[in-house]
This record gives C-alpha cells, sequence and structure tokens, in this order.
C-alpha cells in the first residue's frame, strides 16, 4: 500500500495539506505559505508540523525521500525522528547545487565543490542579493544535506556516475548504492528485430524540452550522424519549457 507526500509549486496565506488521487492513490500535497522561495534556501518551515502530521496519518513501514523541493531540507532527518526507516535516492545534485544540476549556464557542467567561496558569486546576480547576505544561508544549507545523507537508513543513485559524483561533491564516505532506474525484469525485451536494415532508425526522446536536458546535443548529433534525413527519425515527447531551442529535425509530440 502506496501514500504519497509532496509538495507543491504554488503557495497559499497560510501552508496547508490537500488530499487527492491518483489512479486510486493517496496523495497528500503541502502547500507552503507567502514565505520567501529562493534557490538557496527555498523552504517554508510552516511545512514541517504538516509533513510530521502527514507521516503520522500514512503510518509507513519505509519513507522513500525523493526530494526536498517544496517541502523541507530536513526530511529525512524528521522522519527518523518519528521513528521511520528512510531510504534516499539521490536523483540530481540538489544535495549539493541550489541549482539542481551543477550547470550554471545551462550548457557547462560546475566542477567546484560546494563552498561560501564558489556558490555565493554564482547565485548572487541570479537573486538579486549580495554574496556576504548568502554566506548564512550557504553555510546552513551545506550542513543541512550533510546531516541528511548520513541520517538516511540507505542512499541510492540511479547510476554508478551519479553515485561517484554526489559523494564527491558532498565529500562523504557514506556508500550510495546504484540502482537502475525502472525493472529488467517488468520490461520485456524487443521480440523482433528492426524490419529492415534499410529502414530508419527511430529514436524516442522523453523528458521536458530544454537545454539541460540535452535536447540540442541530440537535435545535432541526429543532423550530424544522418545530414540528408533519409536514416534517422527523431521523435521528442515532453513539454517545451524553454523558447528558441534548437530541436533541429526532432518531431515534437507535446507533454505526456
Amino acid at each position: 500500500d502506496c501514500a504519497v507526500i509532496c509538495g507543491s509549486e504554488t503557495s497559499a496565506s497560510t501552508p496547508g495539506v490537500g488530499m487527492e488521487s491518483h489512479d486510486g492513490i493517496r496523495v497528500l500535497r503541502l502547500q507552503r505559505g507567502s514565505g520567501a522561495h529562493a534557490a538557496v534556501d527555498p523552504f517554508e518551515p510552516g511545512l514541517a508540523p504538516k509533513f510530521d502530521e502527514a507521516l503520522v496519518s500514512t503510518k509507513p513501514d519505509v519513507v522513500h525521500v525523493h526530494h526536498w523541493w517544496n517541502l523541507g531540507p530536513d526530511l529525512v532527518r524528521r522522519a527518523r525522528s518519528l521513528g521511520f526507516p528512510v531510504v534516499l535516492t539521490l536523483h540530481d545534485h540538489f544535495s549539493n547545487c541550489s541549482l539542481f544540476f551543477r550547470m550554471p549556464g545551462g550548457t557547462t557542467p560546475c566542477r567546484e565543490l560546494p563552498s561560501i567561496r564558489a556558490c555565493a558569486p554564482c547565485l548572487a546576480p541570479r537573486l538579486e542579493l549580495k554574496e556576504e547576505e548568502l554566506h548564512g544561508a550557504l553555510s546552513l544549507r551545506m550542513m543541512d544535506f550533510a546531516a541528511e545523507i548520513e541520517a538516511a537508513s540507505i542512499v541510492l543513485a540511479p547510476s554508478e556516475s551519479h553515485a561517484s559524483s554526489v559523494r564527491g561533491f558532498l565529500g562523504t564516505s557514506r556508500t550510495i548504492r546504484a540502482i537502475p532506474l525502472g525493472s529488467a525484469e517488468a520490461i520485456p525485451k524487443a521480440s523482433k528485430p528492426r524490419s529492415s536494415p534499410e529502414a530508419p532508425l527511430r529514436v524516442l526522446h522523453f523528458g521536458n524540452l530544454s537545454k539541460l536536458k540535452g535536447v540540442e546535443v541530440l537535435a545535432e548529433a541526429v543532423e550530424i550522424a544522418d545530414p540528408d534525413g533519409a536514416a534517422i527519425e527523431l521523435t521528442l515527447a515532453g513539454e517545451s519549457v524553454e523558447r528558441g531551442l534548437h530541436a533541429g529535425r526532432g518531431r515534437c509530440a507535446g507533454a505526456y
């Protein structure tokens, strides 16, 4: 039996919890109050008791934390303090970067270790703040996420490379196990090969259409590999979230 506790991109005058159902699954959607919502400290303190109440009401045997965004920086520790074992999956670099993906310019990965020296100059212009105004929040943020990693019963990542990258940037010796997304047992192999070697190679991409998702890299690779446009058919399934994106010959199928 599964229940979902999630955040919301919207806010209200005071923090609250909405009850929803998705395909028969109970969903508790926590909505933050009207407090600050910024990249360094995007959490509404009023959600902490709402999160505790949601956990107590669902009485889980295990809590699986997928992300902190729109919820709070201490979800693992709060769940553990209530006596629940916690699985933590690190899907991105939010634990060590306020920008989620360590891509400050949208194209080039940042290789700096998290620090006030490296992060304050990056975030200050985005938040229209002075660098020194971010020092306290950045210091607290780094301590929060280091403590979250240590408090989890087990920490997972979707690949060996991501696990290694997160370990390096967090500077932790904690074991992060790579558990590939999906299930090999549940997804049968193709029952038959392509109809003929001459048929176009059909490539399908799932994900929001943005530079951060590598859509432009994929589109350019298709154009380079198949300049005549006869050998590869590219379909892009996802919501367009970035104007002026170069999709090349990719057919945009829309959001899914």
